[in-house]
């Protein structure tokens, strides 16, 4: 069962089965869920609108409603719902005009922990937190972790989410999102770290193989 919920906050349930999340490399995990309209979806299918959210149970996690379609070519309407997670479709509203920036004493060079705090206060709602980085088994700031990197004319004046991509690139880190909690993780290539690839979509792979063709000739 899906929840919808209307941008004033109303909510009400979608009952479906059928619905799927799909993990992308490098972009936002989206959702896709499919319901007939009955008696009992009517009330959550009046609430999708713009700007309406779905609610997965499971993982709690919300979608922002992107293309909604209804199959009415049957006895009963069936809609189709597709949706964008939380975290980073607000963090791709915003465009932070400002910049912040170090003086020539530090050679213009910034922390990481200073550019998210930067994003942080720019976006309001959006948390950025270190993940599991450590060393010698005690934890350690994202200051210690990733070093300083050079900014002469300031960090900002973009979107958003092009300005934290941006900082994975620059810091060399990896980002997954909880909603609206963005969690930092270490390097790549270190235990339990994750995969942040830019500008790729790739969902999860099926492999399908053929061995009908193959014939093995055993001479002695």
């Amino acid at each position: 069962m899906l929840s919808i919920i209307s941008p004033s906050g109303e909510e009400a349930p979608i009952i479906t089965k059928d619905y799927s999340i799909t993990e992308n490399l490098g972009s936002a995990i989206t959702i896709n869920a499919t319901f007939p309209l009955t008696d009992e979806n009517k009330v959550g299918a009046a609430m999708i609108q713009p700007f309406a959210k779905i609610r997965e149970p499971t993982t709690h996690e919300e979608f922002y409603l992107d293309s909604p379609k209804i199959d009415d070519s049957g006895e009963v309407e069936v809609w189709t719902l597709t949706g964008t997670q939380k975290g980073p479709k607000e963090l791709s509203w915003q465009y932070i005009s400002g910049t912040v920036k170090s003086d020539k004493t530090r050679d213009y060079k910034l922390f990481v922990q200073e550019c998210l705090e930067f994003l942080a206060q720019k976006t309001k709602k959006i948390a950025f937190q270190l993940g599991d980085i450590s060393q010698d088994g005690k934890p350690i700031t994202l200051n210690l972790a990733f070093g300083e990197q050079s900014y002469p004319d300031g960090f900002g004046k973009g979107y958003a989410d092009d300005l934290l991509k941006k900082l994975a690139n620059d810091f060399g880190f990896e980002y997954k999102w909880d909603n609206l909690n963005c969690i930092i993780a270490k390097k790549l290539g270190q235990k339990d770290s994750f995969y942040f690839v830019d500008q790729v979509n790739c969902q999860k792979i099926d492999m399908e193989q053929n061995y009908s063709n193959i014939t093995t000739r055993v001479t002695v």
